[in-house]
């Protein structure tokens, strides 16, 4: 199953940051959450396609349900975006940039974010 799966994993983690750094580059509103949601959404993607691979508790099969959810999420938002552009001028002009400091306080949160909830998983 990961011979298969791990390539098309990495890929939609990839497309759910980049869609996610777009939005938060380009919208008028939200964008450090946009930025804290390009680190979270991958890494949580990742870490649960991980744990399903590596658990004797939940079975394979659950990569194979969330490489699929995935897809159709990131199918979902392309429509959406193009939508979107079709109507407005949404990718014409930079609302924010992103800074070394926004990063590294976007994946400190996202980090501490983890550790709680494996400290919780773990009582």
């Amino acid at each position: 199953v990961r011979a298969f799966s791990a390539v098309p994993m990495h890929a939609l983690c990839g497309v759910m940051m980049g869609f996610l750094i777009t939005l938060s580059i380009f919208e008028k509103k939200h964008n450090y959450i946009n930025l804290f949601l390009a680190i979270f959404i991958p890494v949580g993607m990742h870490g649960l396609y991980n744990y399903s691979l590596a658990s004797k508790v939940v079975s394979n099969q659950l990569a194979n349900v969330i490489l699929f959810v995935f897809f159709l999420r990131a199918i979902y938002l392309f429509r959406d975006m193009k939508k979107r552009q079709k109507e407005t001028k949404m990718f014409h002009m930079k609302n924010y940039t992103i800074t070394t400091t926004n990063f590294i306080q976007a994946s400190t949160s996202v980090l501490l974010i983890y550790l709680g909830l494996n400290y919780l998983v773990s009582i």
